[in-house]
């Protein structure tokens, strides 16, 4: 892992096991739609306001807009360390979000029971599908850009 990378985490216990503290400063739960089950049962809201998950203490990555903003914003560094349960499941992540997580990364690693180490592609190698679902939140960061 590079200095500024980012890793988002489907399961944020392991992280710790991996990481060290400095990295662990990088590293992001991603929860799953912003109203679903995982967001409201996971995280928990800090004295500051700020939403982390319950067992390190993360910032919460939770809904379309913000995986877009976050892959959009850190095509170079991010990195998603996510299972094929969770992945394909509609009752973690929305059509959008599945469509975002498939369509705007590469499968850098499969490791045993299905867990996947996903990299973010530069958006112009994004599929269709993602560039569509990101769309708005892209315009949000950057009104002026030429979609592809």
């Amino acid at each position: 892992m590079d200095d500024d990378d980012l890793v988002l985490w489907v399961l944020p216990t392991s992280a710790a096991f991996w990481l060290s503290d400095d990295q662990l400063e990088r590293s992001y739960f991603l929860a799953g739609s912003a109203d679903g089950e995982r967001v409201q049962r996971y995280t928990k809201v800090t004295d500051d306001g700020d939403v982390v998950d319950y067992w390190l203490g993360l910032p919460v990555v939770s809904g379309v807009q913000q995986l877009c903003t976050m892959a959009y914003q850190n095509q170079r560094n991010m990195w998603i360390v996510i299972d094929d349960q969770r992945l394909n499941n509609e009752k973690t992540f929305d059509i959008p979000m599945i469509r975002v997580l498939k369509g705007a990364t590469k499968e850098l690693h499969h490791g045993t029971n299905k867990t996947y180490v996903l990299k973010v592609r530069l958006y112009e190698y994004w599929g269709p599908k993602s560039m569509s679902e990101c769309a708005a939140s892209i315009d949000s960061l950057s009104p002026n850009w030429d979609r592809p």
